[in-house]
């Protein structure tokens, strides 16, 4: 049995309003490293303000509370790296969503609407983990190839 490799290739000649509003951009080597170097707490507000997910739900999304969040900008810290590279692979997701749904708004609610075929859950909320990305993923594929809505 073969196994299946899902990854994100996001267009590299124009940032999409997700990685706008996280301040991000480039390959996913490039994206790395401004994940290492940390994102901004602004970045974080930006893109739940953006996406319309409130803060706590944002945050529990990414494994981390409202309150470092407010730690860290009482710091004027950024986001711990692998708090920023969970940001930016939800934002990638709604980015694919954009793409294959071919409207930022309608994948804003796609996003945050359960799906029978995900259990019930929201792709938002699956997007708490790698393998619910994924999920994810896989069903954007079906979607945009026709499979099933």
């Amino acid at each position: 049995m073969a196994a299946s490799i899902y990854k994100f290739e996001g267009h590299a000649d124009a940032d999409s309003q997700w990685s706008q509003a996280l301040g991000v951009s480039g390959s996913a080597m490039e994206l790395v490293e401004q994940a290492r170097d940390g994102l901004s707490v602004a970045a974080f507000d930006r893109f739940s303000a953006l996406t319309g997910v409130s803060r706590e739900q944002l945050a529990s999304a990414i494994h981390t509370t409202t309150r470092t969040i407010a730690r860290r900008r009482e710091a004027n810290k950024p986001l711990d790296a692998v708090t920023g590279e969970r940001l930016i692979r939800i934002a990638q997701l709604y980015e694919r969503a954009s793409e294959v749904l071919g409207d930022d708004d309608l994948a804003k609610q796609w996003m945050l609407t359960p799906r029978e075929v995900l259990g019930g859950q929201s792709p938002f909320g699956l997007a708490a983990s790698e393998i619910g990305v994924q999920e994810v993923e896989d069903l954007l594929l079906r979607v945009e190839h026709g499979v099933f809505y």
